[in-house]
């Protein structure tokens, strides 16, 4: 949750599969909001 991507976090750690990652990664649903916004308006931004 402090913006550093899952996956990096895996190469880093040395797992093998995100589901390692998955398993103690808790994103707060306030969180995942967040990444919905952005990801939308990196989709669709505004004209």
């Amino acid at each position: 949750m402090q913006g550093v991507p899952l996956l990096a976090i895996a190469d880093v750690l040395g797992h093998k599969t995100l589901k390692m990652v998955k398993r103690y990664a808790h994103l707060s649903n306030n969180y995942k909001s967040k990444v919905i916004d952005e990801l939308g308006s990196y989709l669709f931004p505004k004209c």
